[in-house]
């Protein structure tokens, strides 16, 4: 269960550092964990979801219900969360 949780947070992520920003309830959620573990992870895209994977273990119970929440989210419905076509990526 550990590493389908770990890969499923590493696909959302990836999928939601590179392809649009955290949603609300995300950043909510995971703030704080965020700041705490990852305060100097660099402004490059991708680099905060890296940290967090490393940290997933140290993660609060509300973040990693948020993730696994987006993730599901995503599944249903992977267009959500894509930058509109005439947007650059």
């Amino acid at each position: 269960m550990h590493r389908t949780a770990i890969a499923g947070l590493s696909g959302l992520l990836l999928a939601t550092s590179v392809v649009a920003q955290p949603s609300p309830q995300l950043r909510q959620a995971c703030g704080a964990d965020a700041a705490r573990l990852c305060a100097d992870a660099t402004q490059e895209k991708g680099a905060r979801a890296k940290c967090m994977r490393q940290h997933w273990a140290e993660l609060s119970s509300d973040c990693k219900s948020a993730i696994m929440a987006r993730q599901a989210e995503m599944k249903n419905h992977p267009d959500q969360g894509a930058p509109p076509p005439d947007q650059p990526h």
